[in-house]
């Protein structure tokens, strides 16, 4: 762990603390992101981008321990897709505590994420809660593949800008998302 990387996660973690949205770099593509107990803050992030109010939000988590405190089953099926992927994936869960309302589907569903960027795991540890995890684009648009692609009117309403790699060309492609019903593995997003 670098020094700018745990700063820069202190940093953005007593903005998040505050109520606040911040911006910042995710194991796929640029995000926005808040406290993911914090109505408000989930709220103030649909009103920067645009979004539907029928369109719920991914929660990044840190770890598999992390995970098995909010989420009251974890399928096999689930740990087995987690550790034997190559690529970011997004499981969509039953039976999660304590989210901010917005961040549930219609069907009382949330999607979640273990990451491995450096960033991210800092700054969930630092906050030892999850959060939320959106694209940083206006809703309906082109996502941004890396920081010069971020529209201006979002990083003029977020409340901290994380100063980490914004130099990268981010792999612009969100995480795939998977949904398991009774033992069988639906792919929502590829």
């Amino acid at each position: 762990m670098t020094d700018t990387v745990q700063y820069e996660a202190q940093q953005a973690a007593k903005v998040i603390r505050k109520g606040g949205v911040i911006l910042y770099p995710t194991d796929t593509i640029w995000g926005i992101g808040c406290d993911a107990f914090n109505q408000k803050a989930a709220e103030l992030i649909r009103d920067i981008k645009g979004r539907e109010q029928e369109k719920s939000f991914i929660v990044l988590m840190k770890d598999m321990e992390q995970l098995k405190r909010y989420v009251d089953h974890v399928p096999t099926e689930a740990l087995t897709a987690i550790e034997s992927t190559t690529r970011p994936l997004t499981v969509i869960y039953e039976a999660v505590r304590g989210m901010a309302a917005s961040i549930y589907a219609s069907d009382r569903t949330v999607a979640i994420r273990v990451v491995n960027e450096p960033f991210c795991q800092n700054l969930i540890a630092e906050l030892d809660k999850p959060i939320v995890s959106t694209s940083a684009n206006i809703s309906g648009r082109s996502i941004a593949g890396d920081f010069a692609s971020v529209p201006n009117a979002i990083k003029e309403q977020v409340d901290f800008i994380v100063n980490y790699r914004q130099e990268e060309q981010m792999n612009s492609r969100p995480s795939r998302i998977i949904k398991i019903q009774n033992g069988e593995i639906q792919v929502i997003r590829e």
